[in-house]
């Protein structure tokens, strides 16, 4: 069965937590041949800014807002990257955000 009418499998993936004051590296990168694909993310509490890399070396993509974000088309990040967030404002935010693995 496939997700949206895009070719891909409905997400399988969770991750939910509290992304507190500091960058930290929400999903780490999937390996070699792989890639992460965010199909929607729930923000509670303020913004927060999605970043596509490792913490150091991280590379801006996004900046969410409170509530929910959809996307029509899943959000492709490149291979092998992680998926790093960002509290605006320097404060305690709730993250969840459903993806996917898939083979590039």
């Amino acid at each position: 069965m496939n997700y949206r009418h895009t070719g891909y499998r409905r997400p399988k993936l969770r991750k939910f937590a509290n992304a507190g004051a500091l960058t930290l590296t929400f999903i780490d990168a999937p390996g070699a041949g792989k890639q992460i694909l965010i199909w929607d993310i729930v923000v509670e509490g303020g913004a927060e800014y999605i970043r596509e890399g490792d913490y150091n070396s991280a590379t801006l993509i996004c900046k969410v807002a409170e509530g929910h974000t959809g996307f029509v088309a899943p959000l492709a990040l490149a291979e092998d990257k992680g998926l790093t967030v960002d509290s605006s404002g320097g404060t305690t935010h709730t993250i969840m955000v459903h993806y996917s693995i898939e083979e590039v």
